[in-house]
């Protein structure tokens, strides 16, 4: 299953049946496909209206043949997205408010947490994982095949090169680089993984689509009747730097009026689009594309320049709308009804909610949490399903609380014996969101406050009117989705508090868990053999 260096890139998370368990109750085929940093003014069904010229005709095509959803949000970071798309649990129920968890951390995703593939097993799904998995590796208990998953085929960590396949990060107290190759092949029952040496120089989404079509084509020539449903997620790296893309996905844009970085970027979201493209026309081919669940996400914003979230505000790391305001639809031609294929919604929908939508929903099935722990995502099954229900359940959304926002802030003296302390009570200093209805409001630092628009558009840079220093800001979003007029001093008073004390509430109610973030260790150096590896045994750990 060696990949061709010159196909191209893709992002995809597909779920499928697979001829593996017998199945009295047919499921349906369950597709997610999360993008990376992939910018919401970078998708052409949005930037054709803002002057934008990145095409994404195969994305567009699986938008319009389903449902889109114009306020669908995620996390500002890659971590915290992919752990709330696994648990439909906020951050602060998880331990993870701060960053992303770093190579040399000894963190993952809390072992007492059940996972959706976790949930997908219970109801007879085969469970397969092709990509990034960025939610911990330090010890074998943390990654994806012991929690959940049959197997996974792609990287552990954060990102890497798209041909070395090798990711570094800089120790900056010890002043040393750690550096390694980042790419493999796990199964269940197996206790180490199958470095893929041979897949050096190899493209990564050409890798990708290889492993999905592959998994795919198991489906070939079965039907609903006798066959066991399949959980298939693809994370792709896509279009996340480094800006590595074959050629062929640059030139489309020659002679016209995307240059330099901006230009190569295009070529990394078109490498994107078409591996779309390829996985939705295997499932096609293989005849399953009509009983299966297709779910389109981004893990986040656009990471600042090339990239462009315009018209939004902001960026990937904030909580301005363009950090958090995602792409994302839904399509799926047995389950979606005709009234509502094409159809553009705006009520809340987060990432959230994916995993009770899927369980309770599309399966009908009780979603049972650990004990002592409930969701925070919502079931907007019937939101999608049915012609009649214009709202989903959905009126409130915290989008984090992060007292250390800026990393530089963490110092060795707010550890003690290795956990991070956090505030107890919570200030209007702290770095944090919350939707209530149509209103937002925001504390503490917020990071880049850009709205550039793409360079291609001709457009100039609206002149800033907000106080770049103001602690509190509250906006209507509905009525001011570019965050371009602070409502924090003429609003109604109550309404103002009441998102205040909501904020502290979340902060200091008994089921807020310390922040997850533990100190580096040298002994994640992958210097032994030259791959990123678990460091630590299982019986030896902090969560």
């Amino acid at each position: 299953m060696k990949g061709n260096m010159n196909l191209p890139l893709i992002l995809v998370v597909t779920v499928s049946l697979a001829p593996l368990v017998q199945s009295t109750n047919p499921r349906p085929h369950v597709i997610i496909m999360l993008a990376d940093d992939l910018a919401f003014g970078d998708v052409s069904y949005h930037s054709n209206e803002t002057n934008g010229a990145i095409e994404t005709p195969n994305i567009d095509a699986l938008a319009d043949a389903g449902i889109k959803f114009e306020n669908y949000y995620v996390q500002p970071t890659c971590t915290p997205t992919r752990s709330q798309l696994m648990t439909a649990r906020y951050q602060i129920h998880t331990g993870l408010m701060h960053g992303v968890i770093q190579p040399p951390q000894p963190s993952c995703i809390p072992l007492d947490e059940k996972l959706l593939p976790e949930y997908m097993k219970d109801y007879g799904y085969s469970t397969h994982m092709v990509g990034k998995w960025h939610l911990g590796m330090y010890k074998p208990a943390c990654r994806p095949t012991n929690r959940g998953f049959d197997s996974h085929y792609g990287i552990l960590l954060g990102a890497g090169g798209y041909y070395s396949h090798t990711s570094s990060y800089y120790m900056k107290a010890e002043d040393v680089t750690f550096t390694g190759k980042d790419y493999r092949y796990t199964y269940s029952g197996v206790t180490d993984d199958e470095i893929q040496e041979e897949y050096d120089q190899n493209y990564t989404t050409t890798l990708y689509i290889d492993r999905a079509k592959e998994i795919i084509d198991t489906y070939s020539g079965t039907s609903n009747s006798d066959i066991s449903p399949l959980f298939l997620y693809v994370a792709f790296q896509t279009p996340h730097k480094p800006i590595e893309v074959p050629n062929s996905f640059v030139q489309p844009y020659n002679g016209g009026p995307l240059t330099g970085t901006r230009k190569q970027y295009a070529g990394l979201v078109g490498s994107l689009d078409y591996a779309v493209g390829e996985i939705v026309q295997k499932l096609k081919d293989v005849g399953i594309y009509d009983e299966s669940i297709i779910i389109f996400s981004t893990d986040n914003g656009g990471a600042d320049q090339p990239s462009s979230n315009w018209p939004l505000r902001g960026a990937k790391h904030t909580l301005w709308e363009g950090g958090i305001r995602g792409v994302g639809f839904v399509t799926s031609p047995n389950f979606i009804p005709n009234c509502n294929v094409g159809s553009v919604k705006h009520d809340l929908v987060h990432v959230s909610d994916w995993l009770p939508t899927i369980v309770e929903g599309a399966l009908q099935e009780t979603v049972t949490p650990p004990t002592n722990k409930s969701l925070d995502g919502v079931n907007v099954w019937n939101y999608i399903s049915k012609c009649k229900v214009k709202r989903t359940l959905r009126r409130e959304l915290l989008h984090n609380i992060d007292p250390f926002y800026l990393q530089g802030r963490i110092k060795d003296s707010d550890y003690v014996n290795g956990v991070l302390q956090t505030p107890a009570t919570f200030d209007t200093s702290i770095h944090a969101a919350l939707r209530v209805g149509d209103m937002k409001i925001m504390t503490g630092e917020q990071g880049s406050m850009d709205r550039t628009p793409p360079p291609e558009s001709g457009l100039a840079t609206p002149v800033e009117t907000l106080n770049q220093t103001q602690s509190v800001r509250l906006f209507n979003i509905a009525d001011d989705p570019y965050e371009e007029t602070d409502l924090s001093t003429t609003a109604d008073p109550a309404l103002f508090q009441s998102m205040l004390d909501k904020l502290a509430d979340y902060w200091e109610s008994s089921d807020r868990v310390a922040i997850l973030y533990p100190q580096y260790e040298t002994e994640a150096d992958p210097e032994t053999d030259g791959y990123w590896r678990p460091w630590r045994n299982d019986d030896e750990s902090l969560i």
